[in-house]
């Protein structure tokens, strides 16, 4: 059945673009997938962006599509409700029970998606639940749709499927986060409109019943640190509680202290079916996370932990890559040249052999991130209180950031690595060879790319998917 234009307005300015919404509605109908995906995104953009109110009258039209056969198309209609939560609170009656319906989709990516929309609609459902005084059907229904999105989305953290888990984790964050109380000393969402919290629910809310709610974050939380310590977690998973973990106790400081004895506990007891490669991914995102955490403003109380578990990890990364056994060389094979197995072999076991550095080699990796790494790292060994010696020799730098001030940091570092025995000086290369046994400066550059490793394997399980 064609969608009718309906009534017009002739003097409205939205008759056009209303024709428009109808025609291309009419075509993604008639449409296979490629098409009719074409044409919703035509339609999202002409009711989102150039003519919002015509929202509230086509977006039935568009919902209907969850049910179809196509699961790209059902993915289509998952983003588009976080779209609507974002820009229309009073369509979130009609969402929310999309959601929930559509959480029993038999596609894993379909899935996927519509726990990450139910994440940010659940968010903007509460924060409209909680500015409403009084009880009605409306907010009691309401309210009993997010329950069951709740309890839908935590009974996925048993997939089976890597990219559904983590999303679940992520939502489980969401959850810690808006039934808890923020302090003074909470970090707080870039978007203000994300910022809820239960100390914005009055007490005696009567839809919202604030106990049960500080209940459930508990419970949440403590789920959220058993799927942590899970010993069949995925590499990917584990990162992705680690992250949620961080950014939990950034914005709820009073969790400060469970957050890092769960990473301690995690670093000491990892998976037995993780490979070196995880444990090193794992490591590095760790020290990441823990780095931001030594910089919140509650963190001073715990910096004798949190120089420990640097310590710890810097310990356990070059371990990684001590593990390395070189193969004997295959008969025949060309002297100077490794067989595949030889490089298959150091890639799979981390092996790092660090050759001799010249100031110029040092200074081509300080680049923006490495030397913020460098910083943080650095962070973490400042006394309580500054030497006067400091004070008196002290002063500004007057060619920051030019070529000369890096070459003589570079040459700073250089000396550093000599010393610890991590490089040689061009003279010294042609007769010793030193194989890096704790390499702790080319650990902290590499610590950078952990959310990179973490993104790059998390798309691969989902192409397996």
């Amino acid at each position: 059945q064609k969608v009718s234009q309906g009534s017009y307005d002739f003097f409205s300015m939205t008759t056009s673009t209303e024709e428009r919404v109808v025609e291309e509605l009419n075509r993604a109908q008639l449409s296979e997938k490629d098409q009719k995906l074409s044409s919703l995104r035509r339609v999202q953009e002409l009711i989102l962006n150039r003519e919002p109110d015509l929202l509230l009258k086509f977006v039935e039209e568009v919902l209907s599509y969850q049910h179809d056969r196509s699961a790209d198309v059902r993915k289509f209609v998952a983003g588009f409700i976080e779209e609507i939560g974002k820009r229309s609170s009073e369509l979130i009656f009609k969402l929310v029970p999309a959601l929930s319906y559509m959480l029993q989709d038999e596609s894993p990516v379909v899935v996927k998606r519509i726990v990450q929309s139910s994440t940010s609609v659940y968010r903007i459902a509460l924060k409209l639940l909680s500015l409403q005084g009084g009880t009605s059907a409306v907010l009691t229904d309401l309210w009993k749709g997010l329950c069951d999105i709740k309890k839908r989305i935590l009974d996925l953290v048993n997939s089976s499927n890597d990219g559904i888990r983590t999303m679940v984790v992520k939502f489980m964050e969401m959850i810690i986060l808006v039934f808890s109380i923020k302090s003074e000393l909470s970090d707080l969402p870039k978007n203000a409109e994300l910022d809820v919290s239960l100390d914005t629910i009055s007490p005696d809310h009567e839809v919202l019943p604030v106990s049960d709610l500080r209940a459930e974050c508990g419970m949440t939380l403590q789920s959220l640190l058993s799927f942590t310590a899970s010993p069949t977690i995925s590499s990917i998973n584990l990162m992705t509680c680690i992250g949620c973990l961080s950014n939990t106790a950034r914005q709820r400081p009073a969790f400060m202290s469970t957050v890092l004895q769960a990473f301690k506990s995690r670093y000491e007891t990892f998976p037995s079916n993780f490979s070196k490669s995880h444990i090193n991914s794992v490591c590095k995102s760790m020290k990441m996370q823990l780095h931001f955490l030594s910089r919140h403003s509650s963190s001073g109380e715990f910096s004798g932990l949190l120089s420990e578990m640097c310590s710890d990890l810097a310990s356990i990364l070059p371990e990684m890559k001590m593990g390395s056994v070189k193969r004997p060389r295959p008969d025949g094979a060309p002297p100077g040249k490794r067989s595949r197995e030889d490089v298959d072999d150091d890639e799979d076991e981390r092996g790092i052999i660090l050759p001799c550095r010249t100031v110029n080699e040092v200074a081509g990796r300080l680049n923006p991130e490495v030397t913020a790494e460098l910083v943080f790292k650095s962070m973490l060994n400042l006394p309580d209180e500054c030497p006067q010696s400091f004070l008196h020799t002290f002063g500004p730098v007057p060619d920051a950031g030019t070529t000369n001030q890096i070459q003589y940091v570079a040459q700073l570092l250089l000396s550093q690595l000599v010393d610890a025995g991590l490089a040689l000086y061009p003279e010294k290369a042609k007769s010793q060879t030193v194989k890096a046994s704790a390499a702790s400066g080319s650990e902290m550059m590499d610590a950078v790319s952990a959310h990179q490793e973490e993104e790059e394997e998390e798309e691969r399980s989902e192409e397996r998917f």
